[in-house]
């Protein structure tokens, strides 16, 4: 579940991807490449490399117990805390918004996103593209 989560939140779709510069540059009047090199191709990357990571970062991590603690086993078991509140910034809004959003989600943890409100165009998009 955690992996269709990434691949939604990372924008991988090229229909998707294709918008996501268009409103930076609309909104932030900022060059079409920086827009897709530094927001969109970042994030994207980040998403792979997380999906990729998935199975080993969820994996248990057994330590070695002390002797007299023998035969027990200790293991290290990462949980889900809860839900994490993501609030974009106005410079960046799509990679300081969908970056850690990416991470949470990776995590197994839910998370509320709140866009910069200044950046309409770009707001409609995060909200059109993230399930």
């Amino acid at each position: 579940m955690a992996r269709g989560a990434v691949d939604g939140a990372s924008g991988n779709d090229h229909r998707q991807r294709q918008g996501f510069p268009r409103g930076l540059v609309d909104d932030l009047r900022r060059n079409w490449i920086e827009a897709d090199l530094i927001d969109v191709a970042t994030v994207a990357h980040e998403a792979d490399y997380a999906r990729q990571q998935l199975k080993t970062w969820m994996r248990p991590v057994v330590t070695d117990v002390p002797q007299m603690m023998h035969p027990g086993e200790v293991g290290v078991r990462f949980d889900p805390l809860g839900v994490g509140m993501i609030i974009g910034a106005w410079n960046y809004p799509f990679f300081l918004t969908l970056s850690p959003l990416i991470g949470a989600i990776a995590g197994g943890n839910a998370a509320v996103i709140k866009p910069s409100e200044d950046r309409a165009r770009l707001c409609r998009r995060s909200r059109e593209a993230v399930p």
